[in-house]
This record gives C-alpha cells, structure tokens and sequence, in this order.
C-alpha cells in the first residue's frame, strides 16, 4: 500500500499537514516500537488506510490499538476493498472516505478535499488533547512535580476538559484527568527557579533545554507555557524575570542581535539578577551586552562535549547559594509591590521579617548577585518607619510609668498616716478609761507609739526615696541605651551611605564604560551600514554600465555586510535584496523564445588582446591566441594549464582537431605550429612564402588543415596540409582577402570569408562551387553547423546572415551596432554565437531570433566559441570571459489548471466578497453564508476583488477598464481610469495605502488610496497581465503575464528589479509567502514554480556562481582572500 500511502502524504504535505509514517520517519537503529508509540503519542489525528494488507499488518493493528487506548482522532480511509467484518468495533460506526473509485488525479482531488475539511474542523481542540497527552505521558514517567501545570497552563487545561469531557468521541483519557487533578493540588504561591530567554528561531533548541530541567526538578518560566493568549506579552516577561532566581540566556548569532533579546538582558540586570548563558552557536563576542560578556558561558555547540555533559555542568551552576538568591527574589518581590503601591508604609517590613532582611543585606554585599537599588530603599525605609513608631510609643509609655510612680507614693503615704492617727486615737481612749495610776505607764505607751509612728514615716520616706532613685536610674539607662542605639544607627546608616557613594561612584564609571562601548558600536554599525549603501551603489552603476559579474560581486559584498550587521531599514534591506535579484535573474533584451540563457561565470586573464578562442570537442580545454605570440591552454572551469611559446608575432587562429588531441595555430609570422593537448609543440608548418596566416581550420576527419594566408594583405592563397606538415595543395589563389575559413562536417567542403562581400563555397579539390552574395561589406567569419546543414557568416555590414548548405538565404540577424568579427555554432546546432566589435555577445536560434546579449567585455570581441559547457569569447581587453547556461533557482510543482474562483476574505476571516452570478457584481456575505449586500458600480465583467489587509476596503478590477475602491459598508469611495484593457489582477499593499492592478494593455498601475489620483505605471511585459501581488514588506511586487514571465519591481522607484524565467505558458498567479521570502508563479498549464528570494539563498546560488572565478581569475582570487563568499 506505499504507493497510495505516499500519493495521500504528497496531498497532506502540499497543504501544509505535517506527516508521520513507520515507514519513513523511524530512523535507524531506534527502537521500533518506543518509535511507534512516540508517532502516534505525538500526533493530532491517526488516518487509517484500510486494505487487507493493514488487517493483516501486525504495526498497523499496533498502532491502531496505540491511537484506540490514547483516544485520537482516527479517521479511516478504504484504499482497497476489503471485509467489513475485520473492521474494529469501535471504527465500524465512523463515516470512512472511499478512494478504491478513485482512477485519475481529479477524482483523487476531489475526495481528498473531504480529508482536508475533516482535519481542519476542531484543529484546537486535537492541538490541545495531543500536548495535554505528551505533558501527562511525561509526568507519569517519574512523577515529577515540575511538569505539572500551573497559572496560565492550568487555567486553559481546566477550560479544555471541561469540553473535552461533553464529547461523546475522542474525549479525555484517564490520565489527562489525573494530571489536571494533580496539577490543581500544588501550592497556589509557587515561584520559578529559572527564566529562559531566547530567540524564537532556537524554540527547538530551547524547548527541549526546558524540558530537561523540568525533568531535573526546576521550575522554569517559557513563555511557550507561560503566557496566556492576548494577556501584555512584555509586562508577563517582566514579572517572569522579576520571579525567577535565574535568568538564562541562549547565546546565538540571533539572540545577541534580537532587540527583544536585548530588553530581556536590560531588564534582568537592572533587577541585579544572576544570569547564566548558554552557547548554542559561535557569536561575535565584541556585540554582547556588557550583562553577558562579563559571565563565562557553558558550551551547547555542536563541536562540544554532548549535551549530557554540559547540562550537569547547567546544573552545579544552578545549585549554587541558593538561600541567597531566594531571600534576594523575596525581597525583590516585596519591594516591587511597595514601589507599585506608591510606597504605602502598610507594604513595609516588621518585626522578625525586617531584622532577617537586614542580616541579609549585610552579608549580601559579598555575594552575587548584589542588592538592587530599590531593594536597600526598601530596607531603609521599612527601618525608618519601625523606628519612629517605636519612638513614640517610648514617649507615651515613660509618661504613663512617672504618672504612677508619683500617685502611687502618695497613697501609701496617707495610708500609713492615716493608721498611725487611728492607732494614737484609740490609745488616747483606753488611756482615758485607765486609772490615773497607770498615767505613767500610758505616758510610756504614747513616747512608744510616738517612735513607732516616726519609724514608719523614716520608712515611708525611705521607700519613697528608692523608688524615685529607682525611677531615676530607669529613665537614665533608658536615655542611655537610646543614645546608644542612636549613635550604632548612625554609624550603621554611615556605613551604609558609604558604601552606597563606593556603589554609586562604580556604577557611574561602569555607565559611562558602557555608554562608550555603545557609542563605538553604533559607530561601527554606522560604518558597516554606510558600506552597505556604497557596495549598493556600486551594484547600480556596474549593471548600468552592462558589467553584469563586477556588479554580482558588489551585490554580495552589501548582502554579507547585511548579515554581519544584523538589522537595517527595510527599505534598505529591500534595495540590498533587490540588486541581487537583479544579478541573480539576468535582465533579458528580447522576450524569454527559450528557457536557455547565458550568464559570464569566469574571466580568464590572457594579459594580451586576444585574437582567437577555441573549445576542444568535449569541452574540457580551451585554448586562446594572443597578439604577444603566446598559445594559453586553460581547462573548463578557467584554470590555466600552460602557455605555449614558439611564434615570433601575434596568433591571429587557433582551433582544435575533432578527437581533441591537438591544436593548430596560425600567425603572422609565416608559419602554422601543431601542438598536443597538453601544450607540447609537435611540428612547425612552414613553406617558402612567409605569408601572413588569418585563420586555420581542422577538417572534420582530423588529417587535413586548411589554411588562409596573405603576402599583400589583399589577395589570399588557400592551402591544404597533411598532419605531417607537408603542404598536399594550393587549391587556388583568390582575387580578395580571405579572413575566415570553415571546414564543413563531412571535410568535403570549405567556406570562405572575403573581404569582397562574399562567402565562396569550395570543394576540397579546389574547384569553386558557389557564391553567396547578400552582404553589404567586407565578411569577417564564416562557419559550418556542426549538421552541416547551415552556415552563418558575419559581416562588417553589422549583420549576420544563415544560409543553407546550397547558398540559399534563410535570415539576416540585425542587432549588432558595429562590425562582427565571429560566429560560432552549438554543438546541436540549434544556436548561434556572434561576437562583435560593439563588445558584446549575442546569442540567435538558427531560425534567426535574439535570444540574449552578453555584456561584460571592454575592448572588441575578436573570437567566440561554443563548447558543451557553454561559450568562450576572447577579447581585445585582454580577457576570455567563459558564458554557462544559467538555471533559475526554482522548485517546479504541478498544480491545477483549473481557474481560481473569484473571491475574497477578510483579514479577520468574517466576510468574504465574490462575484456574483451576473458577473457584474460582487456579493458580500458572512463565513457562514448570511447574505450582507451587493457591491454595484462595474459596467463589464469583474475579473479581481481583493480586501485591504486593515479590512476596511475591498478594491476590484474588470472589462470595464476601471479599478474600483469599496468601503467595508458597501459604499463605493472611488473610481480610478487610466487602463487601455480589460482590468485583470488588483490588490493592495501591506499598509493599504496603495492598490495595484495588472490589465490586457501590458502596464501595472500603482495608484494611491488617499492622495494623487495618476497613477504610477510600470512598463516591460510584452503581453497581458494577468497577476500582481506585494511582498509583505511592502517595497518589491510581483506581476506574472501572458509572455510567460515574471517581472519582479521596486514599488519606491517604479523600476524593474528582475525578469524570472521558466515558465512555458502564461503566468497567471503569482503570490509572496513565507514573509516574502518565497514567491510561487501559477501558469495556465498548472506548473507551479517556487522562486527562493531569501538572503542566504540568493547569497549562496551566486557564490555558487562565481567559484571558478574566485579560485582561478587573479583578480578573484584577490576578493576570495578579502572574505568574499567565505560563508559559502
């Protein structure tokens, strides 16, 4: 069942499904089963193709019973009949897609369309059970109580089961249920250990770091987890920084560069946190935040230790002081409440609670991480506060105690009085009734009541005394102890200030060293930047002066420095992009006839004018003739093997024999030389004459050269030479000047260029046996098609000509502005080379079209040759430039050919605008079907409708000429006429601002919104326009046509930027992905094409491009030392 299971994965994949099958995802040496599960345990849906094969398949029954005890979602596909009676129970009820009918691509299509539907319905709800599922899988495993979910997590999880448990299928397992249980059991106040920050194209990476530490029993705070959906994504970062005791930091080359990144780093050191860094990938030291440099990162590289290894070592630094960081984090937490509460007193510490935090704060000085600011105003303030509260109730309480002490002495003092008199009155009464005799006596008693009673008094006295003494002495400790503790605060809050000024003078300096290393920064991002702006320039000017290879050099060196320095405008960053898609697709001069286009990939530095190139047979070798009398043999790829010596003046021909095994060489100095393919000279051909040799040419067989010569330099004299260099004839001496010779492929005959006008036909014994006139001056270049049933010849009368083997006239190739000194055939003979005086190559099919013209050159073109790799040209600048066949960088798809439907959604996915049955009109509706309204106004049919991305305006287009602008209340706002045919393609660009339209009289239109009602109209396709789109950065749009191109444009300069080429009928979608990355071009036959726009890639298919240039060109070699596609 491969076949179909693969044909289904292709369908899925193209809509953006993710798949996972045993076949293809289970790599080697795991372990089958684990594997197995994993697939099933991770995936939202189970498709299950029914098939005999499968009920017999002991993995498929596996995995079935995997997805029946996990609840999935499985949805059935019958792929071959099969007995209904294998089929489980519990599957038999489920409605099944039958693909067994399915005999064509559109039957597949259409049923698959209903698997499509099936799988986008409740995509949240499977999304949420599978990594509920994968969370509980985890826990289960060692129940570890860092995995369980808690704030944000929890919340959602709670919402979904109460869903999930309404769902008569695919509900939740009992294990989704014990896990939010156990999960609702933790302690409500629950801080994490650990803060990650990353960027977000490391969230692999970091997800699995987070993983790892939940697993080592840290609570770590993700953002993945960790923030709800619409809650303020930086005020949660902020509280997550400010909870955690660790701030860890995934060091990368985008990380360092994220400004999201860096306000993370800020405000983790602002809070004094202890921060930690990892590296993922190598990164440029010298632009790390001073928070980061001065901590030693843990190596995560891929060229480490494994990951096992530098996660212990993750860990022990995690471990480290614990009590410290914890009592930091409280205090820290306490202190951002009071400073949020305005600094309420009611927020202050107390008690127990201020004296710890002040032991703390006193050893905390020595450690890291370092009390912040706010956490020491805390502390002070919550001392200053207790302080004067004790204070006041020390005043009250020492009026309260003197007040007693007074009223209590007194009372006592009555008291004893007060006994003593009532003592005295009643010894006074007894003494009364006493008889006078015992007067004496009485009188004793009275004198020892009187002593008793001034004893007592001395004793009250006494008392009273040491309780005012008592008094005294406590009020005097009292004042002393205060005094004190007065002067030990004083010194204590001496000390503290300070340390504060030590603190605060350290800070300064550290500020003003980091003020500085921003400053020089910013200098040399300026430098780089304004580097870039000039390498752009230069790009401009080389490709205005047709020098295509200096300006793809330029235009690499400004996308490099745009990776070194990370971020720029992105108007910048549009023009950067652009100058490389303009030396990535060539520009064309005439329509895209075929998809075969030549692009310069080499220079070869001959150091001489060059008179004359040639290809050896298999296109291995070339070999070149200078006016220095040198021969330079060079290889394919353009590095040089040998300089032959041996000719006294310039070589004014040179040309391979058929097997490639030897070259031949004419020049002015009277004599042909015969060399091997490795540059050894094997024979010189001389005769008597001493005559001036303008060209030389193999016979097809290989055992005749046939040679042109001149005395006078008016007549010429042809000759015929054996291998062996003897001279076998002179066939006969001709009236003119002879410039070019050409063997035909049977060696039967030969074609002769003349300066008459002329190209005259010979047969190998010499006999004349045509003459073709038609030129209008002197013919330079002649040559045989390698079928032998066309010649081409060239003249200084600007023209090419083809003829046929008899001397009929097939065409006449006009475009060259000067004269033209060579022709050259493809080894199919499908192609023509000519090259000229005007210094450029031009490419012709041999029906006689302009295919392309080759800029680079700055001196006459003397020579051009076709080899199996492409073309060598040589030149009187010095140079051999090697022309390869340029591929554009595409990925080719098949799609339908069927038209799209003309309609349009809402940004927010409400409203949808199509065209109604009248085609006229547009019809406004909501998603579900409830009908709002009709837009009328178009006169013809509507071809385009298309929303706003703000979704406030829809914009349309038609046979009526016009573009139209819409409110999202049905109201037409404007009406804009410019085009001169039908209206095909409008949209809008990313900031709704502008509306762009492709119409049947080949333009674009800009036109503007809000402002001038003249449009700005973009020229170049040679057909209708049937596609426009923007990119989604609003500087570059697209526009796909009926000449079968895409043009790419500048939306600020109303330029062209690139003309892509491929397509071999018309363009009739284009459209930008992937954050204008990519582009796809839809053409009428179906055939998708995806063109990779991103800076890397177009980076690295030019680097590609130059290889041989860099490796054997000196001055290449010069850029390839200064860095230049070193990356690549």
């Amino acid at each position: 069942d491969r076949a179909i299971t693969e044909r289904v994965r292709r369908i899925l994949m193209r809509a953006g499904i993710t798949t996972w099958t045993h076949h293809t995802d289970i790599a080697h040496g795991s372990d089958f089963e684990s594997a197995m599960n994993q697939g099933v345990e991770e995936s939202d849906n189970v498709l299950f193709l029914m098939s005999p094969a499968a009920f017999q398949s002991q993995y498929c029954q596996q995995e079935l019973a995997k997805a029946l005890e996990l609840n999935k979602r499985i949805i059935p596909l019958q792929i071959k009949p099969v007995n209904l009676t294998q089929v489980p129970e519990r599957l038999r009820n489920l409605q099944h897609i039958d693909l067994t009918t399915c005999h064509s691509e559109a039957e597949y299509q259409y049923h698959t369309r209903d698997l499509l539907r099936i799988l986008q319905q409740d995509v949240s709800y499977y999304r949420e059970h599978k990594v509920l599922l994968t969370k509980a899988l985890k826990w289960q495993q060692h129940r570890n109580p860092c995995i369980l979910l808690r704030g944000y997590e929890l919340r959602h999880a709670l919402a979904w089961l109460t869903v999930a448990k309404k769902r008569p299928l695919y509900g939740p397992t009992p294990l989704h249920r014990e896990f939010i249980a156990e999960s609702q059991q933790q302690p409500a106040e629950v801080y994490p250990d650990i803060f990650i920050s990353y960027s977000r194209v490391e969230s692999g990476f970091a997800r699995k770091l987070n993983d790892r530490l939940q697993q080592h029993g840290k609570r770590t705070w993700f953002d993945q987890e960790s923030i709800a959906s619409g809650a303020d994504f930086k005020a949660e970062i902020y509280k997550g920084i400010a909870a955690s005791n660790y701030f860890l930091f995934i060091l990368s080359r985008r990380s360092v560069r994220s400004s999201y990144c860096a306000d993370e780093v800020e405000y983790a050191a602002k809070l004094n946190k202890q921060i930690v860094t990892i590296l993922h990938e190598p990164v440029n030291t010298e632009i790390l935040h001073p928070g980061l440099a001065k901590v030693q990162w843990i190596d995560f590289t891929a060229h480490s230790a494994d990951f096992t290894a530098s996660f212990q070592e993750l860990i022990r630094r995690l471990d480290t002081d614990s009590d410290h960081l914890e009592m930091h984090r409280r205090l820290l937490l306490r202190a951002l409440e009071w400073e949020h509460k305005q600094r309420r007193p009611d927020f202050l510490l107390q008690g127990n609670d201020l004296t710890e935090a002040e032991q703390w704060l006193l050893e905390a000085f020595q450690k890291q991480p370092l009390p912040t600011e706010l956490q020491r105003e805390y502390l002070a303030a919550s001392r200053t506060f207790f302080r004067r509260r004790q204070r006041t109730w020390t005043a009250v309480l020492s009026s309260l105690l003197t007040v007693a002490i007074l009223a209590g002495g007194f009372a006592w003092h009555q008291s004893e009085r007060a006994l003593a008199a009532r003592d005295a009155e009643k010894n006074q009464r007894e003494k009364a009734e006493q008889k006078e005799q015992e007067a004496l006596e009485s009188r004793d008693h009275a004198l020892k009541a009187q002593a008793a009673e001034k004893r007592q008094r001395r004793k009250a006295e006494q008392e009273e005394d040491k309780a005012i003494q008592a008094r005294n002495d406590a009020i005097a400790a009292q004042a002393a102890e205060k005094e004190q503790r007065e002067i030990a605060e004083q010194k204590q809050q001496e000390a503290i200030e300070a340390r504060n000024r030590a603190e605060a003078a350290r800070d300064d300096q550290k500020k003003q060293r980091i003020r500085a290393e921003i400053q020089t920064r910013i200098a040399q991002e300026n430098a780089q930047i304004a580097q870039v702006q000039a390498y752009l320039s230069q790009t401009e000017t080389f490709l205005l002066n047709k020098k295509p290879m200096e300006g793809m050099i330029a235009a690499i060196k400004a996308g490099e420095n745009i990776q070194t320095v990370g971020e720029l405008s992105k108007t910048a960053t549009a023009y950067a992009l652009a100058a490389l898609q303009q030396v990535t697709y060539p520009y064309l001069d005439a329509g895209p006839t075929t998809p075969t286009i030549f692009r310069e990939r080499n220079r070869l530095d001959q150091q001489t004018r060059v008179r004359s190139v040639s290809f050896s047979p298999n296109g291995q070798l070339i070999v070149s003739g200078g006016e220095d009398g040198t021969l330079k043999l060079w290889n394919a790829n353009g590095q040089p093997i040998n300089t032959l010596q041996g000719h006294q003046k310039l070589v004014k021909s040179v040309d391979f024999s058929p097997n490639g095994q030897l070259i031949v060489s004419g020049s002015e100095d009277g004599t042909l030389k015969l060399w091997d393919s490795a540059g050894n000279r094997l024979k010189t051909l001389r005769d008597d004459s001493r005559e001036d040799f303008s060209s030389v040419s193999f016979s097809a067989d290989g055992q005749l050269i046939a040679s042109s010569s001149s005395r006078d330099g008016i007549t010429s004299t042809i000759k015929l030479w054996s291998l062996s260099g003897k001279t076998l004839a002179i066939l006969r001496d001709e009236p003119s000047f002879i410039v070019s010779i050409s063997f035909s492929p049977d060696s039967r005959h030969l074609a002769l260029a003349s300066k008459d006008g002329t190209v005259k036909l010979w047969d190998r014994n010499g006999r004349l046996i045509g003459i073709l006139t038609g030129h209008d001056d002197d013919v330079r270049t002649v040559s045989f098609s390698p079928d032998g049933q066309l010649i081409a010849s060239g003249s200084k009368d600007k023209t090419v000509k083809i003829w046929t083997r008899t001397g009929e006239l097939m065409a006449t190739l006009r475009d060259h502005q000067d004269t033209i000194n060579s022709v050259s055939f493809s080894l199919d003979s499908q192609l023509i080379a000519s090259g000229s005086r005007d210094e450029t190559v031009k490419i012709w099919t041999r029906t006689g079209e302009l295919m392309a013209t080759l800029r680079g050159h700055r001196g006459e073109i003397k020579s051009v040759s076709f080899g199996e790799t492409g073309i060598a040209s040589g030149s009187t600048d010095g140079t051999i430039k090697l022309w390869h066949p340029y591929e554009p960088p595409i990925i080719k798809t098949k799609g339908s050919q069927v038209p799209d439907p003309i309609v349009s959604f809402s940004p927010d996915g409400q409203l949808v605008a199509s065209v109604g049955q009248d085609s006229r009109t547009i019809q406004l509706r909501t998603r579900a079907g409830q009908q709002l309204g009709t837009l009328t106004g178009h006169k013809a049919e509507v071809y385009s409708v298309e929303f706003s991305p703000n979704g406030r305006l829809i914009v349309s287009g038609g046979r009526d000429q016009t573009v139209r602008l819409w409110s999202r209340s049905r109201r037409l706002l404007k009406t804009f006429k410019g085009h001169q045919g039908d209206v095909n393609s409008v949209g809008f660009s990313p900031d709704s601002r502008t509306i762009v339209s492709g119409s049947d009289d080949t333009t674009v239109k800009l036109w503007s919104v809000n402002g001038d009602p003249t449009p700005t109209t973009l020229r170049g396709h040679r057909g209708r326009v049937f596609s426009v789109s923007f990119a989604p950065d609003g500087q570059t749009l697209a526009s796909g046509g009926y000449d079968r191109t895409v043009k790419l444009w500048s939306r600020q300069t109303g330029t062209e930027i690139a003309t892509l080429v491929d397509h071999k009928s018309p363009v009739v979608g284009v459209r930008f992905i992937h954050d204008g990355q990519i582009l796809l071009s839809r053409d009428e036959n179906g055939t998708i094409n995806r063109w990779d726009r991103s800076l890397e890639s177009l980076l690295r298919r030019n680097c590609s491009w130059l290889q041989s240039y860099l490796k054997y060109n000196q001055v290449g070699k010069q850029e390839a030392k200064r860095g230049l596609c070193q990356s690549f």
